[in-house]
């Protein structure tokens, strides 16, 4: 896959930018599960791999559309963002480190009583980001 962003965001999508711009986060993460292929195997002895095994967790979840909490369409966001320069490898790692700390952080600060609910709701947004992590993952060659 020559330019993942382009194919999902499609041909007219914005220049990457690190504030996601107004998207349909439900479409996108429609559109990544759809086109992706699933998550591969994840080396949890790394920061990214760590992230990789929690979403995969997070995407067993119902698939009840994205919660319209800040912090995961950040994530999404970032996740894509990971995938949008594979011929810049010194981007690309830092922006897969962006997108692996967001992703562990998709629930932090969220209250205890919020927590769990937060956690029914990512099926959608967590298969997403698990198949852009994956991919950038196997695009850095770690």
């Amino acid at each position: 896959m020559e330019d993942v962003y382009r194919l999902l965001l499609g041909q007219d999508a914005p220049e990457w930018r690190e504030r996601p711009p107004a998207l349909d986060f439900a479409a996108l993460a429609a559109r990544a599960s759809a086109l992706l292929p699933e998550a591969g195997e994840a080396d949890v002895s790394t920061p990214e791999g760590f992230a990789l095994a929690r979403l995969k967790t997070l995407a067993r979840k119902p698939r009840a559309g994205i919660p319209g909490d800040e912090r995961v369409g950040r994530a999404l966001w970032l996740c894509i963002g990971a995938i949008a320069f594979p011929n810049e490898p010194a981007r690309a790692r830092t922006r897969l480190r962006a997108a692996a700390e967001a992703s562990l952080g998709l629930t932090h600060g969220v209250p205890a009583r919020e927590r769990e609910a937060l956690r029914s709701r990512l099926g959608a947004a967590a298969d997403a980001m698990a198949r852009l992590l994956s991919l950038a993952i196997r695009q850095k060659g770690a």
